[in-house]
């Protein structure tokens, strides 16, 4: 048997947003901008893309999944993408050249209040 391949649609995004724009509020990443695609993905399911500065972030799900594309593995991706939501501002500040103590304590802090409301 050989692999099959899922294609997502406009029906399969539109869960995966809900999901994701659901755990996103409940999470405190309510301050970013959200922008939503389908697009064809090397190495994986979905992606985020954040632009720290613009406060925007672009989340592509794959169109082609080389595994079960149900509802429950959609909104179970969606989550994986929205907990990367959680550390946007240190995963990005991580990535930039000069960045000053004051940016890592703030993006620290907003980190710790979002993990608050996760674990209560």
């Amino acid at each position: 048997r050989g692999e099959v391949n899922r294609k997502n649609g406009p029906k399969q995004l539109a869960i995966f947003r809900r999901e994701f724009e659901r755990l996103v509020k409940r999470w405190g990443c309510e301050d970013w901008r959200y922008y939503f695609d389908l697009a064809t993905l090397a190495e994986s399911k979905a992606q985020v893309s954040r632009n720290l500065t613009g406060r925007a972030c672009t989340v592509t799900l794959g169109v082609d999944w080389p595994c079960d594309n149900s509802p429950d593995e959609l909104r179970k991706t969606a989550r994986h993408e929205a907990a990367h939501m959680v550390t946007a501002e240190l995963s990005c500040l991580a990535g930039a050249r000069w960045v000053t103590k004051d940016e890592v304590d703030h993006a620290d802090e907003l980190t710790v209040r979002r993990l608050e409301r996760i674990l209560r």
